[in-house]
């Protein structure tokens, strides 16, 4: 069974206190914020999200249990006797609309591996690269050739994004694209599904008022012998974490 080695610090600054988790590849980001919790000591009582590019509040790499978000559970418990023809009638006016128009943007934006050949192209092609470089220059007034170093490196950052942060991206150009949309549920995305690598580092943010950072970096990738009931492993504690402030 493959699994995932994570070192799991708080962040920012201060004392560090770190935990080294292992889980199997074939958990998804709900366990993983499980095991932190547990390994810290938090209360689970809290909103959570996950965003994969290490910056706070990005919508366009966020993963998080979208029932805290929206509260869809307690949105359908509640109105499900009372409003239950209401609720039906509505799902039928106006679902098939939004379904084709989601499928219609969709398919209007490129392939991630499309994505990835043309900054590949840019790399390789420094006299496209320099017309690129220009015209976005001219658009939003910086300088070119920051922006050209920008480009040619991007190819690095491609390589390490999954498909589904490819396509969020891609979407996020889009002026019609709902930005204000999650990119996906801790519940249903995979760890093995995230193309994440040894090396890779991510945001784990617990509880949307005290917000506390903890930097997720992805260890070592590896083969174990273990009953999947052993794990999440606790390989390494150090420290513990102040209490909250009330």
């Amino acid at each position: 069974m493959k699994t995932y080695t994570f070192y799991v610090n708080t962040a920012p600054a201060g004392d560090i206190v770190s935990r080294t988790l292992e889980l199997p590849a074939e958990w998804t980001l709900e366990d993983l914020s499980d095991a932190i919790q547990d390994a810290f000591g938090l209360d689970g009582q809290a909103d959570f999200s996950f965003f994969m590019s290490g910056v706070p509040w990005d919508e366009a790499s966020e993963y998080t249990h979208l029932d805290e978000l929206w509260g869809d559970d307690e949105l359908w418990e509640d109105d499900e006797i009372d409003d239950e023809i209401d609720d039906e009638a509505f799902l039928l006016d106006d679902e098939p609309d939004v379904e084709l128009d989601d499928e219609a943007q969709l398919e209007s934006l490129p392939a991630a591996q499309d994505v990835r050949n043309l900054f590949a192209q840019l790399k390789a092609d420094p006299k496209l690269r320099g017309e690129l470089a220009a015209q976005l220059a001219d658009e939003f007034n910086l300088p070119a050739f920051i922006l050209d170093a920008v480009i040619s490196n991007a190819d690095s950052l491609m390589g390490q994004l999954a498909d589904a942060e490819i396509d969020k991206l891609m979407a996020g150009f889009d002026p019609e694209a709902d930005l204000d949309e999650p990119l996906g549920d801790t519940r249903e995305a995979r760890l093995a599904d995230l193309g994440l690598a040894p090396g890779r580092s991510f945001l784990y943010l617990y509880d949307f008022d005290d917000e506390r950072h903890f930097e997720v970096h992805l260890e070592e990738v590896q083969e174990s012998d273990l009953p999947e009931d052993r794990f999440p492993q606790v390989l390494e504690s150090v420290g513990e974490l102040p209490l909250s402030e009330e």
